[in-house]
């Protein structure tokens, strides 16, 4: 479960044979032991990379505040860095590639939202973003 928070995929990782591993997930992760275990399993991970979630959630944070234009600056020879940029290489964060291709700023507040909870819990994080916001 702790590989990519989708209980889905790990029912069936974990061997069961069915037809509906959503089903599985939802009883196993409803069971106090289970959930224990798996708070557990987090905890030390945490503690074995020195990462704990408001790192996490910091460093996402600061990449959906990225504005490009805090950086760079277009003019008709095309773009160029803005002096104050290199003050702050936190701004760079914003830019995937020098090619300025920006992150996935929804992607990022995906994430946030299933840390934070926004997505209803009885879909375990398997709600997707469109449905989401037909809501």
């Amino acid at each position: 479960y702790l590989i990519d928070l989708c209980g889905s995929k790990a029912v069936l990782r974990a061997g069961y044979k069915t037809r509906h591993p959503d089903k599985i997930a939802s009883q196993l992760l409803g069971k106090t032991r289970v959930a224990g275990a798996i708070q557990v399993a987090m905890e030390k991970r945490s503690e074995r990379t020195q990462i704990t979630q408001d790192m996490v959630l910091k460093e996402l944070w600061t990449l959906v505040q990225g504005n490009i234009s805090d950086i760079l600056q277009w003019d008709e020879t095309g773009p160029s860095l803005l002096p104050s940029a290199n003050k702050d290489p936190g701004r760079y964060k914003c830019v995937k590639r020098l090619l300025v291709e920006l992150v996935d700023k929804v992607k990022l507040l995906e994430l946030l939202m299933k840390h934070l909870g926004m997505f209803p819990s009885s879909n375990h994080g398997t709600m997707e973003w469109k449905q989401f916001m037909q809501q």
